[in-house]
């Protein structure tokens, strides 16, 4: 084995010229321990007697694998023997083996990871929709909350018929009727500034509480008469029209 190092040398030439950024995988691996395996139990030397053997041995075999492929019965080889009459086990071609396992397994746990993280995505988009449906529904549940509640407002505030009372109520309601002590004349507060949505919501509480008949009846006086809240019919100027009896005839 006087030659080991001139022999290695021109090994180690010939794996710097490999590249060095190619990425083996599990199944290239596990190809290339399978054909050394194989090629090991061809079988060499006289009647290829002997197996489990790589490299090339002479004759019988029987000087061992001492690196000289010129001698009768030696050769340039490696023989791994045999073990209770079986093949023994090449170390570094199992240390291989295990090696494309542990490629296989971190293949598995990267591909674990991206399915986890897509998963991840998918809930969080989700949970965003759910929260902007329901950010869309509590904003509709409250606008005809507050809706309701002018609606409501306006209702209790026409309900007052009397001047002193509507004037208890004066953060809600407001009189209208002037000097006058009673009549249907107190109405919802009027709203200031840029919010109009008492304004908006007492025409939406004329049509939902004011489809029935006004009480034309009630006024005594032309003016407030002809003033009478909710909307006039088609074609009239007002909901209520004031008629005077001039000897027994009307007069509008």
């Amino acid at each position: 084995m006087n030659n080991a190092p001139a022999q290695w040398a021109t090994l180690l030439q010939a794996c710097q010229k490999l590249s060095r950024t190619k990425v083996t995988t599990a199944s290239a691996i596990r190809a290339a321990v399978t054909q050394i395996i194989a090629k090991a139990g061809e079988g060499q030397g006289t009647n290829k007697a002997l197996h489990n053997l790589l490299g090339a041995a002479q004759g019988t075999g029987s000087a061992g694998c001492d690196g000289d492929s010129t001698s009768s019965n030696g050769g340039a080889c490696v023989y791994y023997g045999s073990t209770n009459g079986h093949p023994t086990n090449i170390g570094w071609a199992e240390t291989m083996l295990e090696a494309a396992d542990e490629l296989d397994k971190a293949a598995q746990a990267a591909e674990k990871a991206h399915q986890q993280a897509d998963q991840l995505n998918s809930l969080n988009k989700t949970l965003t929709a759910i929260a902007l449906i329901a950010a869309a529904s509590n904003s509709k549940t409250n606008d005809k909350a507050v809706a309701a509640t002018q609606i409501q407002s306006i209702t209790k505030c026409e309900a007052i018929t009397k001047a002193e009372e509507c004037r208890k109520k004066e953060s809600l309601c407001e009189w209208q009727g002037g000097e006058a002590k009673e009549e249907k004349n107190c109405t919802l507060k009027a709203v200031t500034g840029k919010d109009n949505t008492a304004a908006a919501t007492r025409e939406q509480a004329t049509g939902a509480a004011g489809t029935e008949d006004p009480n034309c009846g009630q006024y005594t006086d032309p003016e407030k008469c002809a003033k009478a809240p909710r909307k006039p019919k088609e074609g009239k100027k007002s909901v209520c029209g004031w008629i005077d009896l001039i000897d027994g005839q009307e007069k509008i």
